[in-house]
């Protein structure tokens, strides 16, 4: 479990203050009660007290080993990342026979890419910019590939500069932070998915991929979902953009996340449908990530609320009226 380090004071207090004060209350009125009437059955003497006291240190002593063993358990993974990373670097370095420039410069550029990857799976865990850190390993040519490729700042190619979606996707990564949000994640997932799909029409790098002796990009209707998700995709990010700067301010509220929720987790599912359909047969094997996250946004669907508690939520605001009950 990775924890914020930033809690204040001001985060914590409005979820426990009601618990204090009620507990408060109630002390007060223990203490006050007995100091008038002295009731010895307001006495408690300190034999319930000390089971009581055993099972809260089990409970805490629990609590403390099963976070050391997560921590531990993802220690060890990237202990053996690591290491799986050396031997494959060791690997192209002995077992590529080809020892004049060319083959010189593909065991460098095989080792770069290797050590590219344990830097862009640490940030991603983070949920920091990869790219700063991919600059000492890879040329500007190759950085500027992989953000086409991978699609996390896709929408710079809908446009001849790309200045407004770069500068937009530029904000959307600087509030796209733990703490903003849900509906944050769900659209990285999408862009994962959106930008492996359109990689798949039009099967780069080649362009080999025919469906019926003709390109699949080359269809209409494959053009037409491909803009649609896009546009999709584009709606969502600004909302998360928009709702994660009234949280910043302090102005956000509770029927604005659920109205973020509803809409980002709706879409998101409809584009990962989408996808797969693109995808054919593909579309439900691993070999692609779609799958994945379709299913990962299903259960998004359940645990960030369920789209008919959002649509209450949102109806209470609209109206007036709960219609929960």
């Amino acid at each position: 479990m990775i924890e914020s380090d930033d809690l204040s004071f001001r985060k914590i207090w409005p979820q426990a203050s009601r618990r204090l004060l009620v507990l408060l209350v109630f002390d007060c009125a223990v203490a006050g009660l007995y100091s008038i009437t002295h009731s010895k059955w307001l006495t408690l003497d300190g034999l319930p007290l000390a089971p009581l006291g055993s099972a809260l240190t089990i409970f805490l002593a629990f609590r403390a080993n099963a976070a050391y063993g997560r921590w531990w358990e993802a220690r060890q993974l990237w202990g053996s990342l690591v290491n799986t990373s050396r031997s494959l670097a060791r690997q192209f370095l002995t077992l590529i026979d080809d020892d004049g420039e060319v083959g010189l410069q593909l065991k460098r550029q095989l080792v770069r890419y290797q050590i590219s990857f344990a830097h862009a799976l640490r940030c991603h865990l983070r949920h920091q910019n990869p790219f700063p850190e991919l600059s000492a390993a890879l040329n500007p040519d190759q950085i500027i590939g992989i953000e086409l490729g991978a699609g996390q700042w896709s929408f710079t190619r809908l446009t001849a500069d790309g200045a407004f979606f770069e500068d937009m996707s530029k904000q959307y990564a600087t509030h796209a932070a733990p703490g903003t949000g849900e509906f944050w994640s769900t659209d990285r997932g999408v862009q994962k998915i959106e930008a492996t799909t359109s990689g798949y029409v039009r099967n780069l790098p080649d362009g080999t991929r025919q469906v019926f002796d003709k390109p699949l990009a080359g269809y209409q209707l494959t053009q037409a979902k491909l803009a649609d998700m896009a546009v999709e995709l584009g709606k969502a990010q600004l909302l998360a953009l928009h709702l994660g700067r009234l949280k910043d301010d302090g102005r956000i509220r509770q029927e604005q996340v659920s109205f973020g929720k509803l809409n980002n987790v709706r879409e998101a599912i409809k584009i990962a449908r989408q996808c797969r359909t693109l995808l054919g047969a593909n579309g439900i094997t691993l070999e692609y990530p779609v799958i994945r996250h379709a299913n990962n946004l299903e259960s998004v669907l359940t645990y960030e609320g369920t789209s008919e508690v959002h649509q209450l939520i949102i109806g209470e605001a609209l109206t007036g009226v709960s219609a929960f009950r």
